[in-house]
């Protein structure tokens, strides 16, 4: 598992995970940042997804993490320089890959 955003390639290809761990962490988070959204459990919630395979709803999620107030600067660069990284490779594979 990765458990930071620290590199943005890190997701680039994909990983051996724990999945029914990861599943259930995902599973609980979701749950906890339904009823109450946290900065630090929705980032932990993308990460989950991330982990998963699941890039888009962890892009999803990241970026949710970051429009909540109490995501600390660093989350927030390493948010950042994800979603430019996954951006960059979305154009580096052509139109047919977002299609």
């Amino acid at each position: 598992c990765v458990l930071t955003l620290a590199e943005p390639t890190a997701f680039d290809t994909p990983r051996a995970v724990n999945r029914p761990a990861v599943e259930a962490t995902a599973k609980n988070l979701y749950a906890a940042v339904r009823e109450q959204p946290q900065a630090d459990a929705v980032f932990t919630l993308g990460l989950a997804y991330l982990n998963l395979g699941f890039l888009d709803e962890g892009t999803k999620a990241l970026k949710s993490a970051v429009r909540l107030k109490d995501l600390d600067a660093d989350r927030r660069v390493q948010v950042t320089k994800f979603t430019q990284h996954r951006d960059r490779v979305a154009r580096a594979a052509g139109p047919t890959a977002a299609a």
